[in-house]
């Protein structure tokens, strides 16, 4: 596909890129991994036309709703599944520009009986489907930039689809794409979900169904004792239902519905989690362990779940948790942080970890302000310092408001600081922009869609290939995961965070800041905040911007750190924290 910039759309009529993007949405929720297509559509298309994309995400929520439900049920498949044989991978096949086979896995050799060097007019196919390949194969070549997914019909007249990947390369480094087959069948789960999602009526079913096996309209109306006119009646009504213009995007959304989750993880993802797996026992466990979680009664009956480990008498350190990596840390940072006697006290936020969900007539900040004035003051804390990572920076000003006193000082790692607009850094993914720019704050339906899809590329990747691709481009980051003890605690706080959906990270992220700037201007708390040089968020930026406005903050920014500069300069992170709560102590 190629995109456009944004001059090309003055005038254009907005139902018609509605649309294209409807089109895109779908293939997000049928393939969650191909959420930057959808990214970089949008972008190309809007530019920074905010009053365009707020108009069109109204006009697409139903869409983005629609979308959603696909994606938690195909990531409910993902959890649920049971593991994979290695026998029932998909057949894999690596074609040059002239057809021939130059790469071939075991599946693929057994199933259709070739080998390297073999041609791909050797695959008992149609005639018809060997020229749609071929002409996939050709596309791919010259726009090395997506997958091509094509609905083909082998001999025995089965259909299977088969994506075209662009990338791939073989030993000898030259270049190929690759066919990847996956069967597909109508079964009972499809039509479940079609009627879930869709509202479809069980004779639009069935109609979908004869679609499905590729019937025409006067063969539907034949095997339905029914007539033509009324079938295109049903089709018309089932068009609409599903946002789809005809029977090909509706074909095409069906079979991407029962493709969906059945293509095996790349080999070399697998084996690179293996490598990591077979680690493990060289490694401590991440803190909090087990014997630090606990549950509090809320004076509503509600249950706050919070972890606790440090000596009883150690300076308080309540750290308000990421949304990213969580409450998690490495083990020997943790035992390092007990040794200079302190006690790491992590309340979670509503839906992370065990922690019940708010009343839905609550304000968040509001909310959780109140659940840890509960805590401290079952906890008996006082002269407590805060340490604020990424997300749980915004609600500091509401809980200093509610325990005034008692917090004696801050620490800022990689703090969310959306207060205070700035440039963004030019090694900030196109994703990042697409966080900032169309979801942060001001469409909660795009937001949630977002947020969703991230989960389900989470849980059907893995945790490594998942890292790799969240913290891409930033050499620093990438530099942290091949550290298995953090790569551990990572996988611990990802599973902290991910614990009901993500629909914690949501309501994080949709929660607009109850305080402005001007509160961290007033503050006469002590705050220092760290922050990397490489983060692809703006954090010094956006604290030095503070700093003008006349905020007592100290910042330090780490020249070879990125987002996770916690995990990548614990020592740095400990002295400071450390140093402050001696402060807060008057020691």
């Amino acid at each position: 596909m190629s995109y456009q910039t944004e001059d090309h759309f003055s005038g254009l009529d907005r139902s018609k890129y509605a649309l294209d993007v409807v089109d895109h949405i779908y293939a997000v929720a049928i393939d969650p991994d191909r959420l930057e297509e959808l990214v970089k559509l949008w972008t190309a298309k809007l530019g920074n036309d905010d009053e365009l994309a707020n108009d069109l995400t109204e006009q697409l929520s139903d869409h983005f709703a629609r979308a959603t439900t696909i994606v938690i049920r195909g990531d409910q498949e993902v959890q649920h599944a049971s593991p994979k044989k290695t026998g029932d991978r998909s057949p894999v096949i690596g074609i040059n520009l002239e057809g021939s086979i130059l790469n071939i896995n075991s599946v693929g050799a057994r199933t259709f009986g070739l080998k390297e060097f073999d041609r791909i007019t050797d695959l008992p196919f149609t005639e018809e489907s060997i020229e749609i390949l071929m002409d996939g194969v050709q596309r791919a070549f010259s726009d090395r930039v997506e997958q091509i997914a094509r609905l083909i019909q082998l001999d025995n007249k089965r259909f299977e689809i088969v994506l075209i990947d662009p990338s791939g390369q073989t030993q000898k480094k030259e270049d190929i794409v690759e066919l990847r087959f996956c069967h597909i069948t109508w079964s009972a789960a499809l039509a479940t979900l079609l009627s879930r999602t869709f509202d479809l009526t069980p004779a639009e079913i069935e109609v979908t169904r004869h679609v499905y096996d590729g019937a025409a309209i006067p063969q539907i109306a034949s095997a339905r004792n029914s007539t033509v006119s009324t079938v295109r009646t049903q089709l018309r009504t089932i068009y609409d239902k599903t946002n789809t213009r005809g029977q090909v995007e509706l074909l095409r959304m069906m079979i991407g519905l029962a493709a969906s989750r059945t293509l095996q993880q790349p080999d070399e993802i697998s084996a690179a989690d293996a490598r990591l797996k077979s680690s493990d026992a060289a490694v401590k466990t991440p803190y909090p362990k087990a014997e630090h979680e606990h549950r509090l009664e809320l004076r509503d009956g509600r249950f706050l779940s919070y972890s606790d480990f440090g000596s009883a008498n150690g300076k308080p350190v309540l750290h308000l948790h990421d949304y990213f990596s969580g409450d998690a840390w490495p083990a020997a940072m943790a035992e390092e942080a007990i040794r200079r006697d302190l006690r790491i006290i992590t309340p979670a936020r509503a839906l992370y970890g065990k922690t019940d969900a708010y009343p839905r007539s609550s304000h968040p900040f509001v909310q959780f302000a109140e659940d840890v004035a509960h805590l401290v003051d079952h906890l008996e804390l006082d002269g407590i310092t805060l340490l604020l990572r990424a997300m749980g920076a915004k609600y500091a000003p509401a809980i200093i408001h509610k325990i005034p006193g008692r917090v004696t000082g801050m620490v800022g790692v990689a703090p969310e600081l959306h207060l205070v607009k700035t440039g963004e850094p030019k090694s900030a993914s196109q994703l990042q922009h697409f966080f900032n720019q169309a979801c942060s704050y001001t469409n909660p339906g795009l937001y949630e869609f977002m947020v969703r899809t991230l989960y389900a590329i989470y849980r059907f990747l893995g945790p490594e290939a998942f890292l790799k691709r969240v913290v891409k481009g930033v050499r620093d980051d990438m530099a942290v995961l091949r550290d298995p003890a953090v790569f551990e605690a990572l996988e611990r706080g990802l599973e902290f965070t991910a614990a009901n959906g993500h629909e914690a990270a949501h309501l994080d992220g949709k929660t607009k800041y109850t305080d402005g700037p001007d509160w961290w201007v007033e503050t006469k708390i002590p705050y220092h905040v760290i922050v990397g040089a490489n983060d692809t968020v703006p954090r010094a930026m956006q604290t030095q911007a503070l700093i003008e406005k006349g905020a007592a903050i100290n910042l330090t920014v780490v020249p070879d750190g990125g987002f996770l500069v916690f995990f990548s300069h614990q020592d740095m992170v400990l002295d400071i924290l450390s140093q402050t709560a001696l402060q807060n102590c008057g020691e």
